[in-house]
């Protein structure tokens, strides 16, 4: 938004030139071919990670380097833009942009165009800051469908990873977590080569992953600004480049499906297409219901206002005027018109599903973002009225607010804990002291948490790290071999702890009798429950060393295991509000003995 507010104003002797500024809200460049500059493209930068992007969710907001006076923060990159492949025009292209004829030629000063960065360096510099910087939990496949089977593959069943029931029914293609594996065993070696010490190590394998998918978003950032650059660049080959660059790709599809093929037969053993499986699984046995049912107009309504946040306005206008500007002759036009169509086409078609999720959105982001462009330039003109500047200001810091409160603030207590957990076993073992060049069998001791929240509430292995970390949560598989008719009354296991029997009845069930943890002595974890469920009613759990559990849960363990050896040993902020009342407020620790 800061962007296209110093964009307006560096354009605002163009005011009665027919050919208006255009802005992109994906990334802060402009593009800088043999002619002058005709289209400035600023964003609000409001891009996910997904990964998932693992570890590296981004939210709105995004602040642009500070330039004097009223220089657009975009025209820093025009120098060296081909770091971000963008079309190249020549004085034969005809004049295609829909907007009307060329506009006279503007030049910057030499000097000023010969001391602009390259673009990309930019573009990662900033996504390696948001990841590095990132302290938040967004949503639990970031972990358990990426870095959690990509640490199993790198390191072995041993590694204690925790596999859920996607990947035992062949619901996910390995290509994903392949990817994150061969990270992680390349971080593994680089560590060991270095002669790192285990907290260092486990640093390194913390880092590496996100490292990874900020070199992703980045590319993202790029080919995003490259495709802006096409639907609203200028001359008939960059439009016919656009058309061949995004439709013509039949080759590389091949080439993705049959690695994918592959990729599926050495990891899961047999032939088998995942996404089949995942439509038979989620739609034809209606599992995907089990997680959670939402109104058919939850996508409108909720969805895109949540992805989109202050963009929302513009890219509803901008669906409108590509949808209504159906005679206009240019490709860019077309290009923009098929990703209006392919936006409505899969919101709609999400919204027939009954289990609905805003991320599920994320892949037509980009092109909103590329819609939203247009009307944003034409709600601040070159000369704009002081109104509409505050506005987009107050669009600005609303993102910058918004960006630090969920990147900084919300939900960041799960992971904080797991850091707390990880870093009390390295001192307990005296990790940090051992010898970088030993080759002597160090015994650890293991540390042992259970994790009484509701599922996947936190990240697991990819954060715990060292499998002497012996660690359980409650599990919520669906009723796969549960018949049609007895699914309504299905209850997972964390269901059984929150609503039937509670967690006092589940607590009696399941655990050792509380008289165990009023003596003294310290409970072992060798004959712990494994973590399936159908051992769960054969062994009671022993007591572990760590209680982890959100603040709403404090009163009703106060209450269960008074007079008992838990004490208070830590307490991390989580979030002000959640859309699940339980997860709500402080995450806490008791530690047996207090220690």
């Amino acid at each position: 938004m800061k962007a296209s507010l110093d964009a307006a104003r560096l354009l605002s002797n163009h005011r009665e030139s027919p050919n208006p500024v255009r802005l992109s809200p994906s990334i802060f460049c402009t593009r800088h071919n043999r002619r002058p500059i005709h289209d400035t493209l600023a964003a609000l930068c409001i891009a996910p990670s997904p990964t998932s992007l693992p570890g590296t969710p981004s939210f709105p907001g995004h602040r642009p380097p500070h330039l004097p006076s009223f220089r657009s923060p975009a025209l820093r990159f025009a120098r060296h833009a081909s770091d971000c492949p963008m079309p190249s025009t020549t004085d034969s292209a005809p004049d295609t942009n829909p907007s009307g004829p060329r506009a006279p030629p503007q030049t910057l000063p030499t000097s000023y165009r010969d001391s602009l960065p390259p673009l990309f360096p930019l573009l990662l510099a900033f996504r390696l800051a948001n990841a590095l910087t990132l302290r938040t939990f967004f949503q639990p496949d970031e972990f358990f469908q990426s870095l959690e089977p990509a640490w199993h593959l790198a390191f072995g069943p041993a590694s204690n990873a925790w596999i859920t029931w996607e990947w035992t029914t062949q619901l996910r293609s390995s290509l994903h977590p392949a990817l994150f594996a061969a990270v992680y065993r390349v971080a593994a070696r680089v560590a060991q080569a270095g002669g790192l010490s285990l907290p260092a190590k486990a640093k390194v394998l913390l880092v590496a992953p996100k490292v990874t998918q900020a070199v992703s978003a980045a590319l993202l950032d790029c080919y995003t600004w490259n495709l802006a650059g096409k639907v609203y660049g200028r001359g008939t080959r960059p439009a016919l480049a656009a058309s061949a660059d995004q439709y013509g790709t039949d080759g590389t599809s091949c080439a993705v499906i049959l690695a994918s093929l592959v990729s599926d037969r050495l990891y899961y053993g047999v032939w088998t297409i995942p996404p089949v499986r995942f439509l038979y699984f989620n739609i034809a046995q209606s599992l995907a219901v089990f997680y959670g049912k939402n109104r058919a107009d939850y996508y409108f309504t909720e969805g895109l206002p949540l992805l989109l946040t202050t963009a929302l306005p513009f890219a509803m206008v901008g669906l409108w005027q590509s949808l209504q500007a159906r005679d206009e002759p240019a490709v860019g036009q077309r290009i923009l018109t098929r990703l209006s169509w392919t936006s409505i086409a899969m919101t709609v078609t999400l919204s027939l599903i009954s289990h609905k999720e805003v991320r599920f959105l994320y892949p037509i982001l980009p092109f909103l973002h590329i819609i939203a462009a247009r009307p944003l330039s034409q709600f601040l003109p070159a000369q704009a009225a002081t109104w509409r500047r505050a506005t987009v200001l107050f669009l600005l810091v609303a993102n910058v607010l918004l960006a630090g409160y969920a990147s900084q603030v919300h939900q960041r207590g799960v992971i904080d804990v797991l850091a707390y957990i990880r870093h009390k076993h390295e001192t307990r073992n005296a990790l940090s002291t051992m010898s970088r060049s030993t080759h002597t069998t160090t015994i650890t001791t293991n540390t042992t948490a259970a994790f009484l929240m509701p599922c996947h509430s936190t990240p697991w292995r990819s954060h715990l790290v060292y499998p002497e970390i012996t660690a359980w949560a409650l599990t919520c598989e669906p009723p796969i071999h549960v018949p049609l008719a007895e699914r309504s009354t299905y209850l997972d296991e964390a269901d059984e702890f929150y609503i039937h029997p509670g967690p006092v009845g589940w607590l009696k069930a399941n655990m050792e009798d509380v008289d165990t943890v009023r003596n003294t002595g310290s409970r072992s974890s060798q004959h712990w429950m494994r973590q399936d469920p159908k051992f769960k009613r054969k062994y009671r759990r022993q007591w572990p060393q760590h209680l982890v559990f959100f603040e709403q849960l404090e009163e009703t363990l106060q209450e269960h295991l008074s007079g008992s050896r838990y004490k208070e040993c830590w307490r991390g902020f989580n979030s002000h509000f959640h859309d699940d009342r339980r997860r709500v407020g402080d995450v806490i620790v008791w530690c047996l003995d207090g220690v």
